[in-house]
């Protein structure tokens, strides 16, 4: 298993070498996307923080499924079981893994319906015609 992200907890990569997992921790990368493009799925296990969820739409737009707690994907317009899988107790998050780890297609599924909300609603393309809107609402009201 890979995880990538800065400040990895000491305990978890010390319990990691001590069991003998086969875990890589990278710490602080500059571009994630090649390690996007090594992983089968992508998982968030946030459970506090705020700002942007970036890390889920790196990994959809990277054509990765995503596992995440409904925290980590708050406010990006995702819907569980189609976009993500939902998981905000340990059993269910390592449940999520293992249906996904095993279920190829549905990898896949998930993966191609997630770009595909990114692709409506976030592409360049769409965020300009918004912007563009916008802008000229405020020009006509002045």
């Amino acid at each position: 298993m890979l995880i990538a992200g800065r400040n990895p907890p000491p305990a978890l990569v010390a319990e990691a070498k001590a069991s003998g997992m086969n875990w890589h921790f990278t710490g602080s990368v500059d571009d994630i996307r090649p390690y996007l493009h090594e992983g089968d799925i992508s998982l968030i296990p946030l459970r506090v923080g705020s700002g942007t969820r970036l890390k889920a739409f790196e990994a959809i737009a990277n054509g990765l499924p995503v596992v995440s707690t409904t925290l980590g994907v708050e406010g990006l317009g995702l819907v569980p079981g189609e976009h993500y899988l939902a998981a905000d107790a340990d059993d269910a998050f390592a449940g999520a893994i293992l249906v996904l780890l095993a279920d190829g297609p549905r990898r896949l599924r998930m993966a191609e319906s997630g770009r595909a909300l990114l692709e409506a609603r976030y592409s360049w393309a769409t965020i300009a015609r918004q912007f563009e809107a916008i802008c000229l609402e405020a020009l006509g009201k002045k």
